[in-house]
């Protein structure tokens, strides 16, 4: 899923956390990741976990639509996934177990981008995100001031439609520390193959299968050794062309998770994403619109800078004719 900065952050923090209580860091679980300098002799930054949801948000038992979304949420949850998803999933088992390599990128894929995904509908978010703000501000929900309640609500809705995509009847789907790292095997094994995708996948979930903060305090050098190898797989995922690469880079700019953190650098990968996207067919006003969440700490002029950069970026790996693929 795309996490970072945009708007399914709101999402998660409000809706998300009251489903999965202390579990979920920042939504998606164990997949938060640290924020961890490269440097072996330094001290490893640990994401900032979630607090629980306010009392009234967690106990899900307001009226209106909000209240009404997290009980849809919960049933969901106790439900677990459907037939037609544990049929796919079954599938992709088969087909690792016969050493299909791809299937065994799109199994990790799959496991990892699917958890704690809930099936919102198009009301749902809306209601969670104005009712969350209404209550917590934006500064809680990670959404900048400068953002339009509008822009933060379209932002989310597409972010959910491309995860329904692959995540459809996925609602209630958990797993233990070992399927984590097991789904990060899988990824290894496509990326070291080749599989570009994998490798970008990989950078998004690259953290996983560390259960908890106290996971990363015992083994710091784990985390340093996982940021490198996040990053190299993402770097060569780019190199190779692949467009969501790019947005996975951009986020992990804008959180400070295998990289360090640069507002500058994560607006130049998703302009590059929008201009590659775009070329490709894709709509650039709801581009545009997430770009909004990636400038609001820029100013005009780093922001022209950094769209020079990301033209930079998209010719070098992308532009057909310009060296990319």
């Amino acid at each position: 899923m795309r996490r970072g900065i945009r708007a399914f952050v709101a999402i998660a923090l409000v809706a998300l956390v009251a489903v999965a209580g202390e579990r979920a860091w920042r939504g998606d679980g164990a997949s938060a990741p640290p924020q961890a300098p490269d440097r072996d002799d330094a001290p490893v930054r640990l994401p900032k976990a979630v607090e629980p949801a306010p009392k009234p948000v967690a106990a899900a038992h307001d009226d209106g639509p909000l209240g009404e979304t997290i009980e849809r949420l919960k049933a969901q949850q106790q439900a677990g996934p459907d037939d037609d998803f544990r049929a796919r999933r079954e599938a992709l088992e088969r087909r690792t177990a016969a050493g299909d390599v791809g299937a065994s990128a799109e199994l990790g894929k799959l496991m990892l981008s699917c958890e704690f995904f809930f099936d919102l509908g198009e009301d749902d978010v809306e209601a969670v995100l104005v009712e969350g703000i209404a209550r917590f501000g934006k500064e809680a929900l990670e959404l900048p001031e400068s953002i339009p309640l509008d822009a933060a609500v379209d932002s989310a809705k597409r972010v959910l439609d491309e995860q329904r995509k692959l995540c459809r009847g996925a609602s209630g789907l958990e797993l233990s520390t070992d399927e984590r790292r097991r789904a990060l095997d899988l990824l290894r094994q496509g990326a070291r193959a080749g599989d570009a995708g994998a490798m970008a996948t990989f950078g998004l979930h690259a953290f996983a299968d560390f259960a908890d903060r106290r996971a990363m305090i015992a083994d710091p050098q784990a985390v340093r050794d996982r940021k490198r190898e996040a990053l190299r797989y993402l770097e060569r995922a780019i190199e190779a062309g692949h467009l969501d690469a790019l947005w996975i880079m951009a986020d992990a700019y804008a959180e400070g998770a295998i990289v360090d953190k640069s507002h500058f650098l994560a607006y130049a990968h998703y302009y590059a994403y929008g201009q590659a996207s775009v070329r490709g067919g894709a709509d650039a006003r709801p581009l545009d619109t997430d770009l909004l969440l990636y400038a609001a700490e820029l100013t005009p002029e780093q922001i022209a800078d950094a769209r020079r950069r990301g033209d930079a970026i998209d010719a070098a790996c992308c532009r057909p004719g310009d060296g990319g693929s």
